[in-house]
């Protein structure tokens, strides 16, 4: 039955995303593992799905984690926490994988080379900004690979939806469109819009807008896959790079024009894009498709990832920021040395900005890149070394098919970003380390 549901949805489908709706997938123990069997095979023989999204069972057990190592290929180990606030898991009723379970397993996916995950969302009751940061700073000490970060949204038919509970938590709410579900249907222009809260007992909109910054630069160090052997290198100098986060938020940014206009840009443009009234947001699209005008794309986390890395200048000034945040935090030169090497010299050349990219790089430098490909460094000295070493630096396959399959493309348009993060942030924004 299950098969043939997968067959139905690949004949029919458009879209290379499979999501599972089961929040507990590995429960039903070989069943899954045998459903998690036919989805790789399918795609291995057909590239469908070419990336799935599920969440395993609370309870991990052997079956779940065989199902995380069938399907590592297309998708994350992904363990949901939306909350680290005692109170706050008490209102809302939610029960977490215990931290120490959570610690084993994603140790264990570390030894297995696979990606974890996991995911916060910010305004349930009783939620400061304050609460949530210390959440999110206790998650980045885990070494989960990668942290997203959520606005709390009210859907019909949930407890937290109820006028009763919306009163009691004193729940501001605003509209914005979801992504892409808009059409002309028989001449009638249907949209789709999504309820945030954006202010409560516990916080106001100023602190939504905090927030909103904070999943921004936290998509950048902790979602992209960017910054992964950065933060792991902070660990190993005794940098605290858990408050990385917090240093950002307060940076003053005026000292870099560029990345600052950026910033702003996506704050405006995370402030325009609600609506007083689902009504409001659905007129705002109709409009707009009347007269010819594009959609504003919404995933603007992903499309000012792209803004900020993709751009050498704001990428440079990026990286400088982050010099000056290890110097805040050790001043021995040889620490400075080791991470503006790692920065300007390996890290920036690893990066693809999708701009006349070659399909091989030569990199010489006194990093050992083959320990930083396969997790063997146990220290800063196992990663460095006084002599240099050559090495190339390839893109990913997955790289290759997006650059040919978008030929005489903008990849700067926010269209065209938002699908690079959709599309190959697993492996196709950085290059492939080939040793020599």
């Amino acid at each position: 039955m299950f098969f043939a549901e997968i067959e139905y949805i690949k004949k029919r489908t458009t879209s290379e995303y499979l999501i599972l709706t089961d929040e507990n997938f590995g429960i039903l123990k070989e069943r899954d593992v045998k459903l998690a069997e036919y989805i790789i095979s399918s795609h291995k023989a057909d590239g469908f799905p070419g990336r799935i999204y599920y969440y395993t069972a609370k309870i991990i057990t052997s079956h779940v984690l065989r199902i995380v190592e069938i399907m590592n290929k297309i998708g994350e180990f992904g363990i949901s926490f939306q909350t680290l606030n005692k109170n706050v898991i008490k209102e809302i009723h939610r029960t977490n994988v215990s931290w120490e379970k959570f610690l084993t397993s994603i140790s264990w996916a570390y030894k297995h080379n696979i990606i974890t995950s996991t995911e916060m969302i910010f305004g349930f009751p009783g939620e400061t900004v304050e609460t949530y940061l210390t959440g999110i700073e206790q998650l980045m000490q885990s070494g989960v690979s990668r942290i997203y970060s959520y606005n709390l949204r009210l859907f019909n038919g949930i407890d937290l939806a109820t006028g009763k509970n919306r009163a009691h938590y004193g729940y501001i709410t605003k509209f914005r469109s979801m992504e892409r579900t808009y059409g002309t249907y028989d001449n009638t222009v249907i949209s789709e819009t999504e309820e945030v809260v954006v202010g409560s007992n516990s916080f106001i909109y100023k602190d939504y807008s905090r927030i909103r910054l904070l999943g921004l630069f936290l998509e950048i160090l902790r979602g992209r896959g960017y910054f992964t052997e950065f933060m792991d290198f902070l660990k190993l100098s005794n940098v605290p790079g858990e408050k990385l986060l917090r240093f950002l938020l307060d940076y003053d940014f005026s000292k870099h024009p560029a990345i600052w206009q950026v910033l702003t840009d996506y704050l405006t443009r995370a402030d325009n894009e609600l609506f007083d009234t689902p009504e409001q947001c659905e007129n705002f699209i109709r409009e707009r498709i009347k007269s010819a005008l594009p959609i504003p794309e919404v995933k603007l986390n992903l499309i000012f990832v792209g803004k900020i890395m993709l751009i050498p200048q704001n990428r440079h000034s990026l990286f400088s920021i982050l010099k000056e945040f290890v110097l805040k935090h050790n001043l021995e030169n040889t620490i400075q040395e080791f991470f503006a090497d790692y920065l300007d010299n390996v890290l920036e050349k690893q990066v693809v900005s999708f701009n006349n990219e070659l399909s091989e790089i030569p990199c010489k430098t006194r990093f050992n890149l083959k320990a930083i490909k396969y997790h063997t460094g146990k220290s800063l000295q196992d990663f460095y070394s006084p002599t240099h070493r050559h090495f190339k630096l390839a893109l990913h396959q997955d790289t290759v098919d997006f650059i040919a399959g978008k030929h005489g493309c903008d990849f700067l348009s926010d269209d065209i970003l938002q699908d690079i993060y959709m599309s190959i942030s697993r492996f196709g924004l950085l290059r492939i380390i080939q040793e020599p």
